[in-house]
This record gives structure tokens, C-alpha cells and sequence, in this order.
């Protein structure tokens, strides 16, 4: 089990919502953050192999609160730099900005 910030899971959810044209919910971000470190664990240690994410949750519930830009907004979320740095992750294999990672856990 890992931790991951709120941050980082509500922009891969963002990320995920813009690749697969539908909404998903922040468990599915969180899922993906934590398949994005153990890739790039695997990779650090020279592994190669396939890793499983599950898309846990439906996002249509969240559309007054995490898909509100308003609402992101009240709450302190500024989330363009951190949906950037998983889209780079997860289309580049670019490691995730530790900075985040260790802040808010």
C-alpha cells in the first residue's frame, strides 16, 4: 500500500477522465498514481513486466465537487502542472515530481 496526496490522485483522475472521454472517481486516480510508482520501481530496478490498475469507481457523482473548477478552486486545488506531470508519467515514463509526492500524506 502506498500513500498518495489528494492532489496527485484528483489530477490522475482528471488525466484519466481526458484519455478515456468518461468520468471517473478518485479511487481510480489513486490507483493509477500507485501503478505509475511500482512502474517506475520496476524500471529503477531494470524489471520489466505488466502491471493492473482497476477502475474502481464511476466519476458521475463527483461532477458538483472534484470535476468543478470552482470547487477545486475553493478548496486550494490548482491541478494544470499536476495533470501535466501524470500525463508525462503515464505517456512517457517520467518519473512523478517527489515534491508531491512527499507533501500532504
Amino acid at each position: 500500500m502506498v500513500k498518495v496526496p489528494d492532489a496527485l490522485s484528483l489530477a490522475a483522475m482528471h488525466y484519466l477522465a481526458q484519455r478515456l472521454g468518461r468520468h471517473v472517481g478518485g479511487s481510480s486516480g489513486t490507483n493509477l498514481i500507485g501503478a505509475l510508482m511500482a512502474a517506475q520501481q520496476m524500471k529503477a530496478a531494470g524489471h520489466s513486466g505488466s502491471i493492473v490498475a482497476i477502475l474502481c469507481d464511476g466519476g458521475e457523482r463527483y461532477a458538483d465537487t472534484y470535476y468543478d473548477q470552482d470547487w477545486l478552486k475553493a478548496q486550494g486545488y490548482d491541478l494544470g502542472d499536476l495533470i501535466a506531470a501524470v500525463a508525462a508519467s503515464a505517456e512517457r515514463g517520467e518519473a512523478l515530481p517527489t515534491s508531491v509526492l512527499r507533501a500532504n500524506i
